[in-house]
């Protein structure tokens, strides 16, 4: 059982650049109009994510919350069906804000805008003793986690739940990093029924399968 549970809460946007780290090279490597959505599987693909995720990061990389690497069919996978919607990229970016420790600071991308302005959260304690929190003591430090190791945890992933005969087709849906975990979704419409399925895969930072 989980010692703490928070959530985040809006405070205030600010300036599009005030707080990632280093240069912003790597993101004009990222998808910006029609997004193939099989590409969390491509390691060529994926290591310009990576590349793009590391770079935003910066020096904040020890100091991650969360990280969201997503794929959207709206045409086709999605609760509510957009014809004729292309499919879309977006990456969620939350960690311990440099100049508060008491706060995250959050960014997005979206392939059709480029990466979102700031935002600084503050936390709101769901579950836990609140006089003994301390958000960093809930970060992850993002550096072991290299390129190679996210391309075989997919690859594990599609491994351990690919299925030809049984799916019309499948590919990785979402990749997120939390805590020290890496989960990834498996998205595929069954070919007996075209219901959508997810599936989902957990590897430490190494690797090692957690499930």
């Amino acid at each position: 059982m989980k010692k703490f549970i928070y959530l985040a809460v809006s405070i205030a946007m600010i300036g599009l650049y005030s707080c990632g780290g280093g240069s912003t090279s790597s993101s004009s490597a990222l998808p910006t109009s029609k997004v193939d959505y099989q590409m969390l599987s491509d390691s060529v693909a994926l290591r310009k994510v990576y590349d793009a995720v590391r770079e935003k990061l910066g020096e904040n990389i020890q100091g991650v919350d969360r990280i969201s690497i997503n794929i959207a069919r709206p045409s086709k996978d999605e609760t509510i069906i957009r014809q004729g919607k292309p499919d879309e990229f977006r990456i969620n970016l939350s960690y311990l804000y440099p100049k508060d420790k008491n706060k995250l600071f959050s960014q997005y991308y979206v392939n059709d805008r480029g990466w979102s302005s700031g935002e600084v959260k503050g936390i709101q304690l769901i579950v836990g003793n609140a006089e003994t929190f301390r958000l960093e003591d809930e970060m992850c430090d993002l550096s072991p986690l290299t390129a190679e190791t996210l391309f075989k945890i997919t690859q594990n992933a599609l491994a351990k739940y690919q299925d030809t005969a049984k799916y019309s087709y499948q590919y990785v849906k979402n990749i997120e990093i939390k805590q020290g975990l890496v989960t990834v979704t498996v998205y595929g419409k069954l070919a007996a029924n075209d219901i959508g399925k997810s599936l989902y895969y957990k590897a430490d930072l190494q690797g090692a399968a957690k499930n």
